[in-house]
């Protein structure tokens, strides 16, 4: 049983590696009860500092069809879409346009407001290229995506870039980076994944 099993994630590697470097689209995942990852997810710096999820480590997992963050489902954990980067589906943002394949690109535009006041988010995405990453939960062959979005808020306007990697083989980003204007700086990284019955 074990080497029947140790056979299939080895076939899946070898087809996720091929997609990533072939001509071929990175189909959306599929995931199953049990699956779950391990992320550490650090932010610092920047006014909005105090608004965001505070660092640590925190387990995405998925169980009888719905994507849960600590174990709770996401409307009841607040705006966090910070892990929707990290695994695709879950929170409200659309960082992924599946299938992916290199060059690809894709924007959003979104009315946010508050306070009686509204604006525009202009959000630009690209599959830049294939490439490999080292986390300490292994070697990935990845697809790097940049996000910019731009917004414009009573006479202020704001940038902020993310880039992150994903990786059919774990279903997720293995690794992420964002940087905005006002000097928050975050990252996210994949520690552990599997699946857990």
């Amino acid at each position: 049983m074990r080497k029947k099993c140790l056979a299939m994630f080895f076939l899946k590697l070898l087809i996720a590696t091929a997609l990533v470097h072939g001509e071929e689209s990175v189909p959306a995942p599929t995931f199953k009860d049990g699956d779950y990852w391990k992320f550490e997810y650090k932010m610092s710096g920047g006014a909005s500092i105090s608004k965001n999820l505070p660092g640590g480590t925190y387990t995405v997992s998925f169980q009888d069809g719905k994507l849960l963050l600590e174990g709770k489902e996401v409307e009841r954990v607040g705006t966090l879409d910070v892990f929707g980067l990290a695994v695709p589906r879950l929170g409200t943002s659309s960082w992924y346009n599946f299938p992916l394949q290199v060059g690809k690109t894709w924007n959003l535009e979104q009315k946010l407001g508050g306070s009686g006041r509204s604006f525009i988010r202009y959000t630009d995405f690209i599959v830049d290229k294939s490439d490999k990453i080292v986390t300490a939960a292994g070697a990935f062959e990845v697809l790097k995506l940049t996000r910019v979005t731009r917004q414009t808020f009573v006479n202020t306007t704001s940038q902020s870039e993310t880039v992150y990697y994903y990786s059919p083989a774990t279903k997720s980003a293995v690794k992420a980076n964002y940087s905005g204007t006002s000097g928050e700086v975050g990252e996210i990284t994949l520690l552990e994944y599997g699946n857990k019955p």
